[in-house]
This record gives structure tokens, sequence and C-alpha cells, in this order.
């Protein structure tokens, strides 16, 4: 459906979080329209079909690792097509799974707009969910979930002053970050 591909679309360049699962997705996409692919499922190009076991490629990945540490190799129940894509991540995306028989080419796609690491916007699980692990395959999912719902405050900072017109004293002006952000209180200088 050309409407909903183009809302989707437009959902993920405005920032909308997203996850998406399945062997088949990248491969069929790749082919039917290979610019949304790489602006919506993050990818550049499907390699093969049946690589084997889904492998942590950056084990220091949020999706990989917080709260729970994925063990590397996951096994993989291959059937059919639809259960493994290896595929090859857009500018901009991260490989984070990778594949035993291809460790170059991604089952983990990741996507984020900004350097915060504790949170992103895109996770990829290019295979049947149902084919992996079923005693590893809740904990990655729950690992993606958490990444793609944590608020990303980042590493940054605000300098500056704050007075009150006409006073000596210009301490607790409260400076608040917002949305969801800290805040501060200046002190006597109005730093």
């Amino acid at each position: 459906n050309a409407a909903f591909r183009a809302a989707l679309q437009a959902f993920v360049e405005g920032g909308g979080h997203l996850l998406v699962e399945g062997g088949e997705v990248g491969y069929d996409w790749d082919y039917a329209d290979p610019t949304w692919a790489a602006a919506v499922l993050r990818i550049s190009n499907w390699t093969h079909d049946s690589r084997g076991n889904v492998t942590g490629a950056d084990a220091g990945h949020y999706v990989i690792s917080v709260p729970n540490t994925i063990p590397s190799p996951i096994s993989m129940t291959y059937v059919g097509y639809g259960d493994e894509d290896a595929l090859a991540p857009a500018a901009g995306a991260d490989l984070i799974g990778s594949w035993t028989s291809y460790p170059t080419d991604a089952s983990v796609i990741a996507y984020d707009t900004n350097p915060a690491p504790e949170g992103g916007q895109f996770v990829f699980f290019g295979f049947n969910y149902s084919a992996m692990n079923a005693a590893v395959r809740p904990l990655l999912l729950e690992n993606a979930v958490i990444w793609l719902m944590t608020p990303e405050y980042g590493n940054c900072s605000v300098s500056g002053e704050a007075r009150l017109f006409a006073q000596g004293d210009h301490s607790g002006i409260k400076v608040e970050a917002v949305p969801d952000g800290g805040y501060v209180y200046t002190g006597p200088s109005g730093s």
C-alpha cells in the first residue's frame, strides 16, 4: 500500500521509533523499493539467505548488552526463506548483530539520530523471531524495546548567567531543560 509506506516513511523521518522483524522483509524491500528500504529499514542491500547463527557484532551496544547481556552466538533454526536475511546496513545505521557464516553482514541493525547511546530510533531483526533460541529471544527483544523507549538526554552542557534586575544576589533562579530534562539553581553571581 503506497499510502501506508509513505506514512511509515514520514513517521520514521519525523523521529518515530520502530522495531521491524522478519527474514524476508529485507529481501522483499531491497528489490521492490531500495530507496524506501534505505530510508525506513536502514538497509542498503540484501546479500544472502540462511547464514547460520546470530552473533553479537557490537557487544557494547545497548541492544546487545542492556539490561541483558546477550550471549553469542545465538542458535537459529532455519526452515525456509523467511527465517534469515543477511543485510548491509544503510549509511548511518549500525551493524550490531551479524551471522556466523557471514560476519560482515547484519542480522541486527540499529539506527539513531543522535550520539546518546542509551536510547535510539530504530531496530531491525533480519530474521524470524520464532526461529531464534527460545531462551535468548525474549532477552534480545527486551533490550531492543528498552533502547527504543528510553528518553535520550545525552551529554550536554549549558553555561551562562541569569540575572535579576537591580539585584546584587542572583541566586535561586531555576534553569530547567524542557521537556523531561534536569534543572539547576543559579548561584549568587547568576552562573
